[in-house]
């Protein structure tokens, strides 16, 4: 049986289901999609490549810098002080920074999930 796949239309359903089912329930969803989220934006080209390899409906914005931009502005938003078990205010901006880069560097100097290039 092939894995569900859920078009970004349908995440957005689900998310505005989860709304109207409370408030604190909403947003227990949404800082756990965060994640989700991150992967994505770490791994964009491959999973862009796979997407566009086996035909299936990309479900994230089309620019890599609005995902970044969109995932940062939630984390500003829910209060994420951090992505490592540190509470330093500048490592997280500077790693908003690193993926900042990531959207228009080369891929040899790509970001990796601890916000250093590889």
């Amino acid at each position: 049986m092939a894995p569900r796949r859920f078009s970004r239309g349908q995440s957005q359903r689900a998310y505005s289901t989860a709304q109207a089912d409370g408030p604190s329930f909403a947003e227990r969803v949404r800082r756990e999609k965060m994640s989700v989220d991150h992967a994505f934006i770490v791994e964009w080209d491959v999973w862009k490549k796979w997407a566009d390899e086996h035909g299936v409906d990309w479900p994230r914005p089309a620019m890599k810098r609005v995902a970044v931009e969109e995932w940062i502005a939630a984390c500003r938003e829910l209060g994420i002080r951090s992505v490592r078990e540190t509470n330093d205010p500048g490592r997280l901006e500077r790693y908003f920074e690193a993926l900042r880069s990531s959207c228009t560097e080369t891929k040899s100097k790509r970001t990796t999930r601890s916000g250093l290039g590889r």
